[in-house]
Formats: C-alpha cells, structure tokens, sequence
C-alpha cells in the first residue's frame, strides 16, 4: 500500500504539517479496500496463501496473528507487505507485516481477540500486490476524503498546495469522482450475469475485455 510520507507527497502536504498523519494512515487500508470492492479484484498473489482452522488473533501485547503449529515461514511473506485475511469473524480485512517468526505475524493496523472455536472454522491469508499506478489513486481518494469528510457530494478539493475541481454531475459512488473512480478501469473485473471479464487498455487508451464476451459493448 502507499506509504504515508508518499500520500503527502502526492497531495503537497508539506513533511513538516503533521495535523493530518493519524488521519492519513487510518485511510490508507479503507480507500484500497474500497478499490478492491470497486475493482472486484482482490490484487493477491498467487501461491502465497495460507488456509487454517488454527489460525487466531491476539491483541495484546501487540498486535499478531497466531498459528501454533508454524507454517509463516514457509510463506515468505516481506516484512512491510500487505496480506488480506478472509473468513475470520472479527479481522478481515487488509494489514501490513511489520514482524514475524514462523508461528506469527505482527502486523500494524489493530486487530481484535479472536479464537477459533469450531474445526470449520477457516482464516485464509493471502499476500497482497497492489499495483504502482495506485498509489496515485489511493492517494486522491485520500485526499477528497480529507477536504470532504462530511460532504456526500463531492465537487472540489483543496488541501495544501494541491486543488482539483470536478462538476456536481460527475459525482459517482462514495462521493468520488466518477473520472477518478475510471482510472480503476486497467484493474477492474466488470461483474456481468455470468461472470466476469477484465478490461485492459491499450496505448491509445482504448478499453477492450480479456476472456469472455459481454452484451454491454465496449465503453
């Protein structure tokens, strides 16, 4: 995920103005949770999951994940990277490593107490690999949430040295853009009846799908 001193570098916020850190980093894992819903695409990398009934969370005294029996290693996930947990009842959701051993991981973001109580009971953990391109775009999410947190409709923003208006009429879901929620598109996974199908885009910019067919036609 972007890191807080490239948020504020995008967004022009000087190293100095630290009114807005605690905010920022509390942003950055909802906006790339909000492009993954917005993308139908989870970003994970292939064979670096882990699937247990014995997985557990613990609080306290810091934040980690717990396998008794081991199993992290073998994993290799990077320290500073970023995994998405999935079917826990309590932690789902995108965290950052900032520790581990082969029975834990320690992560940044605050999770809760959490054990497993039935042998159904599954957590999944994958490695997650977000794209370059964006951190730009997580970065102006941020930014119309920072200047527009109690607007419904966002038109402008202004933070700092950096501004970006945008007509009433483009406002789409959770009060984005809709040209800043299109620059998603190279990513997006379209939800079509029955199915899915990726488009991409080719260096005049023309959007076409990948895979199967859609009656929706090309945009």
């Amino acid at each position: 995920m972007v890191s807080l001193a490239n948020v504020k570098a995008f967004l022009r916020i000087t190293d100095t103005d630290s009114t807005r850190d605690s905010l920022i980093s509390l942003l950055i894992p909802i906006v790339y949770a909000e492009m993954i819903e917005e993308c139908n695409y989870k970003f994970i990398s292939p064979e670096y999951d882990i699937e247990s009934s014995a997985i557990y969370f613990d609080a306290a005294p810091a934040y980690k994940i717990i396998i008794d029996d081991g199993g992290f290693s073998a994993m290799g996930y990077p320290v500073g990277g970023n995994i998405i947990v999935s079917g826990s009842r309590l932690n789902d959701g995108i965290l950052t490593i900032t520790g581990q051993s082969d029975s834990y991981l320690q992560t940044t973001e605050a999770i809760v107490d959490e054990l497993q109580t039935t042998v159904t009971y599954q957590v999944r953990i994958d490695l997650c690999n977000f794209p370059r391109p964006l951190e730009l775009i997580a970065s102006r999410m941020i930014g119309y949430q920072l200047s527009n947190s109690n607007s419904a409709g966002i038109t402008s923003i202004s933070l700092g040295n950096y501004s970006e208006t945008r007509g009433g009429s483009s406002i789409s879901r959770g009060g984005y853009p809709n040209e800043l929620l299109n620059s998603l598109r190279p990513w997006k996974m379209q939800r079509t009846g029955r199915g899915t199908i990726q488009w991409h885009m080719n260096e005049n910019r023309t959007c076409w799908p990948n895979g199967p067919t859609s009656s929706e036609g090309l945009h």
